[in-house]
């Protein structure tokens, strides 16, 4: 999948990386995601909140998609269900959730 790799400073690059996983997360297919304070404090070389190797990271933290990979923990949530929240690694084709942090959106809304 796509993702958008930051480091420190502003030399991000979209590369090629498998899809995310955590136990108890919610793997979602990244539909929208805007830019987040954080993310411009990253671009500053100055935060990597959701460092997922050191130095290195998926950007976005705030995302909109489809479930793709449910949870136990969110029986609420099966796979296909639209959702806004917040997210580690928004910024690529697919992304994970804690459940915790997510909430379904209405139908009539779209992604943009």
């Amino acid at each position: 999948m796509r993702a958008l790799i930051g480091g420190t400073g502003p030399d991000w690059t979209l590369e090629e990386i498998d899809p995310p996983e955590q136990l108890g997360a919610l793997r979602v297919q990244v539909m929208a995601a805007g830019p987040n304070r954080a993310d411009l404090y990253a671009l500053e070389g100055s935060y990597t909140a959701n460092s997922q190797a050191e130095g290195r990271y998926t950007a976005g933290m705030e995302v909109a998609g489809v479930v793709e990979t449910g949870s136990l923990l969110a029986g609420n949530l099966p796979a296909g269900t639209r959702f806004m929240g917040i997210a580690v690694g928004a910024f690529a084709d697919r992304a994970i959730c804690d459940p915790r942090l997510v909430v379904p959106i209405p139908e009539p809304l779209s992604f943009t």
